[in-house]
């Protein structure tokens, strides 16, 4: 029984496990998470038999990289954003956590939500980063890195639901609209409140995604995936799925009358900032700000805009309202005489 039992030890009510040198390196400790002995002996059994302990010694930071290349090959990572977001929730859970994979417990990530709750960070933040890292253990644990994943324990915090229905008036959508200065800013707030077109996409926006008609005159937008090519990176769409939008003509009159940008040019809206290290190519967050305050509309994010554009597409005419999926193709019928 001893011998079965070398390397197990018990800390404040609960079973650890450490074992023997490879190499002459030393395991870090394996919390087992119970408090029985027989629970203890038969994780004790799994962690030999799969040869855990060779992974106790792979550095975090290399499993988290290892993890997110998982991810984009399986297609559960659509686009490059999704993986940017990922890697840095990850770096911050691994700034918390300088250990092994198999030391982190349930306990210390309570702690470390209640520390990110201390820095004044919101609920909706703090809850990207605990799924975040559950994901990245739920595959350490199906690849037999770690006997168990520690968030399965963990209370996440409840964030408070989406605001849906903080849209723009169509005097308000005018005003910011009439009263913007700034060029580029002006062609997304055009982009935003009469095509729905999200932040990133009226960055990505690309001349060519202007379908024109017989006579020159833009009519529809076609939101597609962008393969890299030299000086541009990749663009694919939040759903996967190319979007075709039409165009009113008072966004058809500021594209071809006002909104003039260069022949050449890669990008539709603000084209003289370069794509770099940043989430968007051109961060405007301080000319928006700037802009919403002077309109007397603090509360407008750049997401209104999309929501507006819905909302006041729903109240409009119903004609033109788009038909639910079920009534597609089908032809109205003779009312009753």
């Amino acid at each position: 029984m001893k011998a079965r039992i070398s390397g197990l030890y018990l800390k404040k009510g609960w079973y650890y496990y450490r074992g023997p040198q490879q190499e002459g390196v030393r395991p870090a400790a394996i919390a087992l998470r119970t408090r029985e002995l027989s629970e203890a002996l038969r994780l004790i059994g799994e962690i030999t038999s799969r040869d855990y302990l060779e992974a106790t010694r792979e550095p975090m930071a290399a499993l988290v990289e290892q993890f997110l290349t998982a991810k984009r090959r399986s297609g559960a990572h659509r686009s490059d954003t999704t993986t940017r977001t990922a890697r840095t929730a990850l770096r911050r859970f691994l700034k918390g956590f300088p250990v092994a994979a198999t030391a982190v417990e349930a306990q210390a990530v309570d702690r470390w939500r209640g520390d990110l709750l201390d820095e004044g960070l919101s609920t909706a933040t703090i809850a990207g980063y605990l799924r975040y890292a559950q994901s990245f253990f739920s595959w350490l644990v199906d690849r037999g890195k770690v006997v168990q994943n520690p968030f399965d324990r963990v209370t996440f915090p409840k964030s408070l639901p989406t605001k849906r229905d903080l849209v723009c008036t169509r005097a308000e959508r005018d005003r910011l609209t009439a009263w913007c200065l700034h060029p580029d800013l002006k062609a997304a707030l055009m982009l935003g409140f009469h095509a729905g077109m999200r932040r990133n996409e009226i960055l990505q926006m690309r001349p060519h995604w202007i379908l024109r008609d017989a006579h020159g005159w833009p009519r529809h937008i076609r939101i597609q995936n962008e393969a890299a090519r030299e000086g541009l990176p990749g663009f694919v769409v939040k759903d996967g799925d190319i979007k075709v939008v039409p165009i009113s003509t008072r966004l058809a009159k500021f594209l071809v009358f006002e909104h003039r940008w260069p022949v050449a040019a890669d990008f539709v809206v603000a084209d003289h900032y370069r794509p770099g290290r940043n989430k968007y190519r051109w961060d405007w967050k301080r000319s928006w700000r700037r802009h919403v305050r002077a309109c007397g509309l603090p509360r407008v994010s750049p997401h209104v805009m999309r929501h507006t554009f819905v909302s006041l597409l729903l109240s409009g005419d119903p004609a033109r309202r788009p038909r639910p999926r079920s009534a597609r193709g089908r032809r109205p019928r003779p009312p009753r005489v």
